[in-house]
């Protein structure tokens, strides 16, 4: 059994395993699964006390967007017990050192990284060297979808260590309804655009439901219609599955409104929708996955677009059946190997290919 390393938080058990049923292993991109295909997932705790311990005392990120100093730190102590680290949150997550010192062989452990944003085209010029060296120290690039796949290709630097990998819903947690529901619902917290949804809804019949962090809430939310229900909660951890859940079972589609495409978000939301049987209303963003219009499963609409969200949401009310016929399709697609089964076996064979030498 081959150990790799995960260079992220993931509230794990304690032997490491993923908390099936709980929580939809997508969430954990796909490590519960990793076993299946002999890897051991190892998890990284700063411990309390001597310098590690220290560094667990200062602010975690100290003004960057490159993560926890002591996590990082709790990451090199286990470098030499394991056979691979996989980095699942691209540099935004705590890898960016890591990628340093692999690119100098300071670092003998192989590193595979999960790449979610396009590598230069949405980062700030002052951001790039950051993302070069980051890309340059990785032995492993598993792209999230076909735009990122493709930018990478263009540098044969990066093509020759680069492979899609595309993620999925966890299709064993899900228990999609029977029927259509009747609101379109709207649940998340991370770059959505809540007030073009609103403004879109109150110009229509269709009944949507948003479920935002408290933080969230602005005052343009009181000039929302009454067909619009607002329901708030905690700004990290949003609502428990238990609440959450029955929710989007009950909806009739998932409406997923973006305030940027700098960032890949809405893709858990994506997921949801589809592993529920519900078609998909969402900002287009080149980084997701799957293209829904395409898939026949859902409509994309435009940044901040009002009037092409109305239009979206009017459809969606008035065409009860073809939202249910939708809703199967984009279940279909789950079953028929868009999941985290398939994701698992497909990072596997990432992992195979680098510590085999095929890859890097």
């Amino acid at each position: 059994m081959r150990r790799v390393l995960i260079t992220t938080r993931l509230r794990t058990a304690p032997d490491g395993s993923w908390p099936f049923r709980t929580i939809p292993d997508h969430y954990g991109f796909g490590i519960g699964r990793f076993r299946t295909h002999g890897y051991e997932v190892v998890t990284a705790t700063p411990p309390e006390s001597g310098w590690t311990g220290a560094l667990r005392r200062l602010p975690a990120h100290l003004g960057t967007r490159y993560g926890d100093l002591a996590f990082q730190a709790a990451l090199w102590s286990e470098r030499d017990g394991v056979d691979l680290i996989f980095d699942p949150w691209d540099v935004k997550g705590n890898a960016l050192a890591l990628a340093g010192l692999r690119l100098t062989r300071a670092l003998r452990t192989p590193l595979v990284s999960y790449i979610h944003a396009r590598p230069m085209s949405e980062w700030p010029t002052w951001q790039r060297p950051a993302r070069e060296l980051f890309l340059a120290g990785c032995d492993g690039l598993a792209a999230m979808s076909s735009s990122v796949a493709d930018e990478l290709d263009s540098r044969p630097r990066w093509a020759r260590k680069t492979r899609l990998v595309v993620p999925g819903p966890d299709a064993e947690y899900y228990e999609p309804a029977s029927r259509t529901g009747r609101d379109i619902v709207c649940v998340g917290k991370s770059l959505r655009d809540f007030e073009t949804l609103g403004r879109a809804a109150t110009r229509t019949t269709a009944r949507v439901h948003i479920v935002c962090p408290r933080s969230a809430v602005t005052p343009a939310f009181v000039r929302f219609g009454p067909n619009v229900t607002i329901t708030t909660a905690d700004d990290r951890r949003l609502l428990p599955r238990s609440v959450i859940d029955p929710i989007l079972r009950e909806a009739r589609a998932v409406a997923i409104p973006l305030s940027t495409l700098g960032s890949m978000a809405g893709l858990w939301a994506l997921f949801d929708g589809l592993g529920f049987a519900k078609p998909v209303l969402m900002t287009r963003h080149p980084g997701v996955p799957v293209d829904i219009e395409a898939e026949g499963i859902g409509r994309w609409l435009g940044l901040r677009d009002e009037a092409g969200w109305a239009d979206a949401l009017q459809y969606f009310e008035d065409n009860e059946d073809e939202a249910f016929a939708m809703g199967q399709r984009a279940r279909a697609l789950v079953d028929g190997g868009l999941n985290s089964v398939t994701f698992a076996e497909s990072m596997a064979r990432v992992f195979d290919d680098v510590l085999d030498g095929k890859l890097g």
